[in-house]
């Protein structure tokens, strides 16, 4: 208790706070505009973009399923050659997997060679 006394009697009064709560004309007025860090609202902003980008990212992962049923109806690849265009479009930009979609079977042919040979160094182009 004396211990409660003693820093009581250090404390200085504040010469800007109100006794009076109901008096006061502290910043909680409801017409009075409150000034916003602004670091903290960069940060809010930064926030809202990362949450964007993790949302588009989740959107384009592609799922090995879908990419070898695609793959493998493909006419003229081998079993090996699915497997390594499966793998190549799983680590690769999704983008390309949709271009392949998009393609006539005859181009989607000619599209994974293209995609193995890349991956195997050879950039010949055999047309």
């Amino acid at each position: 208790m004396e211990a409660e006394e003693e820093n009581n009697s250090n404390l200085i009064p504040n010469s800007h706070a109100c006794i009076n709560p109901l008096t006061s004309t502290s910043d909680s007025h409801p017409n009075k505009k409150v000034k916003k860090d602004p670091l903290e609202h960069a940060a809010g902003e930064v926030s809202k973009l990362l949450q964007k980008f993790l949302a588009s990212q989740m959107k384009l992962q592609l799922k090995g399923e879908e990419v070898l049923g695609v793959v493998s109806k493909i006419p003229n690849l081998s079993r090996l050659q699915v497997f390594k265009a499966v793998r190549i479009i799983l680590n690769g930009n999704p983008e390309e997997f949709s271009l392949l979609k998009s393609l006539p079977d005859v181009e989607k042919t000619k599209w994974i060679l293209l995609l193995i040979s890349q991956s195997e160094g050879n950039f010949l182009d055999k047309n």
